[in-house]
């Protein structure tokens, strides 16, 4: 049996579809952007729309998807918390 360990690079399309997940995942926690921004991309990755990248990137989807929603309730939360904020100052 031979002790030869396989490594296996990732194609253009896997690059791309990891690049792709880690924008989203940057984007969900950038605080310095705007908190639409933030909840497009955790839509993104709560979806089914991230599935087809997910398996690209060979990252784990329900994970990621679990994770996702978790913070995408954070982020509606939060935004909820802001639109009362205003509507009280304006009233």
């Amino acid at each position: 049996m031979s002790d030869r360990v396989v490594r296996l690079r990732p194609t253009g399309d896997q690059k791309l579809a990891v690049a792709v997940i880690v924008q989203a995942i940057e984007d969900v926690h950038n605080p310095r952007i705007s908190v639409g921004t933030r909840i497009d991309a955790a839509e993104f990755l709560a979806s089914q729309r991230s599935t087809v990248w997910c398996q690209l990137a060979g990252v784990r989807v329900q994970a990621l998807q679990r994770k996702a929603r978790i913070s995408l309730l954070s982020l509606l939360q939060t935004k909820g918390v802001r639109a009362q904020s205003s509507l009280r100052h304006a009233g």
